[in-house]
């Protein structure tokens, strides 16, 4: 053969063309489900009206907590232990605990309908175990293995499903509960074939003992998650007992969008955890996380742009005339996706490979004061513009907190900051 002939592509390449197409697959999946949602909340805002918005916005924040509540937010760390040889022991462990606190969840959902609560509690208290049932799954293992792949079309089933159950089910029943148990049957399918894969696979999960180990990890970093929630996902219960069903329902139109592109950027961490697990005790470690951190801190700053742009007209295309005063709410809370960003990068691809559970929890304390001082605030005025603006405060906080975290995470490991850490850290500030 020619001395000249053309090299074969290096094995840089295919390892780049693989993170791509990784983080694809994960945006795929996040982009699957905001799909289904564009085409659902047109509906959804036009059959419940605002007051009918609100109430499914607590009901989906509730959502979200009840699912952290299960998986405790450690999903990401066993997942960076997935290749360790008491993976079945481990996955034991952690299903004799979701076990548990879903039991607790229906219990506390019984209760609620039994002495026939509040509207307010009766969401949150649905919401709740409607998000533990969706977090039963076996994921987290496919997700330490890169088979991101497999988990698209698991996922993929499951909102076409809640498509389906929705345009069907909703004009005939029109209720915020409905639309509720329709996510959480939804997501059935998907932790029915994650756990028949894994179980093929790896055989059955061992019986628990030990289950303190997943309690002691559990146990900073569920804190953290749920403090956390305060300011993204679970804002809406926190505000609940200060603001109207009405201004819930604006500050979802609002929410919605920002969430969906801030659930698109979390691709990036998710993508890259598997490969920077790997490299943990290499010399690049450092410098192919804050490059990926870089990175998606200016997508995150176009989104923003790109989000504010567009929201006169989204709003009133999606949600309807009786929402146009979401408008400027939704122009202030996109620049909530670059804090998010780098939030959800740093806790999501760095601190996990770094077993810093502390970190996280010191991160969403902070978040968790300001949006407390928001909320003092809105009982006060009831407006909310407070939830809104603490929002974004909080946010911003916390990502320069990470910043400041990995830069001494670095030290203490004898490695000097890389620059890109110092020059995102001087654009925070």
């Amino acid at each position: 053969m020619s001395e000249h002939a053309t090299k074969p592509p290096s094995r840089k390449v295919f390892d780049r063309i693989a993170i791509v197409r990784d983080i694809a697959y994960v945006i795929f999946g996040k982009y699957g489900q905001y799909l289904i949602t564009f085409i659902t909340l047109p509906l959804i805002a036009r059959l419940l009206g605002t007051e009918g918005v609100g109430l499914l916005a607590i009901g989906m924040s509730a959502f979200f907590v009840g699912s952290l509540a299960l998986d405790m937010g450690i999903t990401t760390f066993l997942a960076a232990r997935v290749r360790d040889a008491d993976v079945n022991q481990v996955r034991g462990n952690y299903l004799a605990v979701r076990l548990a606190i879903l039991s607790v969840l229906a219990l506390i959902l019984v209760a609620s309908l039994a002495f026939n609560g509040h509207p307010h509690l009766q969401m949150i208290a649905l919401g709740l175990f409607a998000g533990g049932v969706s977090s039963m799954g076996d994921d987290w293992v496919l997700m330490g293995q890169s088979r991101f792949g497999i988990l698209v079309i698991y996922t993929s089933i499951g909102r076409i499903l809640y498509l389906i159950l929705i345009v069907s089910v909703l004009p005939i029943y029109r209720d915020a509960t409905v639309a509720i148990v329709c996510l959480m049957a939804s997501s059935i399918p998907q932790l029915l074939l994650t756990w028949r894969l894994t179980t093929r696979e790896l055989g059955r999960p061992e019986r628990p003992r030990n289950t303190g180990e997943i309690l002691r990890l559990g146990a900073p970093v569920f804190t953290s998650r749920m403090l956390e929630n305060t300011y993204e996902q679970g804002s809406a219960v926190v505000f609940s007992a200060a603001l109207s069903a009405h201004s819930l329902g604006l500050f979802s139109a609002s929410d919605r969008p920002t969430q969906a592109a801030s659930s698109m950027l979390d691709a990036i961490g998710f993508g890259l955890l598997p490969r920077l697990a790997g490299r943990r005790n290499e010399g690049d470690f450092w410098r192919r996380g804050v490059q990926a951190l870089a990175i998606t801190f200016v997508i995150s700053l176009c989104a923003a742009i790109a989000l504010c742009l567009i929201a006169p007209w989204a709003v009133p295309l999606v949600f309807g005339d009786a929402f146009t005063s979401a408008v400027p709410l939704l122009q202030v809370e996109a620049f909530v996706l670059p804090g998010t960003a780098v939030a959800s990068f740093v806790t999501t691809a760095i601190l996990p490979v770094c077993r810093d559970t502390r970190g996280v929890l010191y991160g969403s304390a902070i978040g968790t004061g300001v949006i407390l001082v928001a909320l003092g605030l809105a009982f006060t005025n009831g407006s909310v513009w407070n939830l809104v603006w603490g929002i974004l405060i909080a946010e911003t906080t916390v990502a320069t907190f990470y910043l400041f975290r990995m830069a001494h995470i670095a030290r203490r490991e004898d490695h000097e900051p890389p620059e890109a850490v110092k020059t995102l850290v001087g654009e925070q500030l």
